[in-house]
């Protein structure tokens, strides 16, 4: 059975409230045909991403338009974009996976812009998550590039990032087509849920040999399934 947007926005806001880690109260939601648009503004840059990560995980939901904004408490005005940029190079130099030299800080108007490179696809997204957190910042623009240190053929690629899929109990993996051109990875094919396609994109981020990952993956949740034992055809109840 459908899900109805009145019903989809009802457990959106539900799970926005429950997560203690957003303040949701000036947060609005807005669904039309299972898709999900939020506007208004939070806190903090991981506020808004956190806020992203309530309505993916809702059921129902097949896509989101994130149109928060950050807009800093009254405690952090006083911090100028020297100061939130001397935060983030003392962060990245205490943290033992990331190798800070590498990567170039500017801040504008408390903005982060992120230059440089990285050897894997999963630091690239853990330095945004780190200068995210840090007090002072509002936005993070990451133009990180990812430059792998060991030379992998795509076609090993492919086979590492299958077996993973394999492996996972979130993901069938028959559902899923992996393609690797020169280090860059496609995802495509069609998922049940959003925690699949998350999963699907971390698997092949975490891949030794990716450069960067195009995650084309849908999420449908009309999609029949077939029962292994008795073969008959039945559609998820979402009601």
């Amino acid at each position: 059975m459908a899900i109805t947007d009145e019903r989809i926005k009802k457990d959106v806001i539900d799970h926005i409230f429950w997560d203690n880690s957003v303040d949701a109260s000036n947060i609005n939601v807005h669904v039309e045909n299972s898709q999900v648009t939020l506007t208004g503004t939070v806190a903090s840059y991981l506020a808004q991403k956190a806020a992203h990560e309530c309505v993916v995980s809702v059921r129902g939901v097949e896509g989101i338009n994130n149109q928060l904004t950050v807009v800093a408490p009254p405690s952090e005005d006083h911090d100028d974009d020297a100061r939130v940029a001397d935060r983030i190079e003392k962060v990245l130099l205490w943290n033992r996976h990331i190798d800070e030299s590498r990567i170039e800080v500017t801040v504008n108007s408390r903005s982060v812009t992120l230059l440089g490179s990285l050897d894997t696809c999963w630091k690239k997204k853990r330095v945004e998550d780190i200068c995210g957190d840090i007090v002072g910042v509002q936005s993070v623009v990451n133009k990180l590039s990812v430059v792998p240190t060991q030379s992998i053929a795509d076609q090993l690629i492919a086979e590492d990032i299958v077996n993973a899929l394999d492996r996972s109990s979130r993901i069938d993996v028959n559902d899923i087509d992996v393609q690797v051109h020169d280090g860059t990875v496609i995802l495509t094919g069609i998922v049940s849920n959003w925690e699949g396609h998350q999963a699907a994109g971390n698997i092949a981020e975490h891949t030794r040999g990716v450069s960067s990952l195009e995650n084309r993956l849908k999420v449908s949740f009309t999609a029949l399934k077939t029962d292994d034992i008795s073969g008959e055809q039945k559609g998820d109840d979402y009601a």
